[in-house]
């Protein structure tokens, strides 16, 4: 995810965890998790609508 141009964090799917670019916002575990599990779902979601779709 990018901000004004810098990366704010990635995600690496395989690994299920967030790399934070800004110490800050590292410290927030609550959302790290809250996000991957959206992530999880919307993965899960696309893959049903792909075989649908097939």
């Amino acid at each position: 995810y990018e901000f004004d141009g810098e990366q704010l964090f990635s995600v690496d799917l395989k690994k299920s965890e967030a790399v934070w670019r800004l110490l800050r916002l590292a410290t927030l575990p609550t959302l790290t998790h809250r996000w991957l599990a959206s992530i999880a779902m919307i993965r899960a979601h696309l893959d049903v609508l792909v075989e649908r779709s097939n």
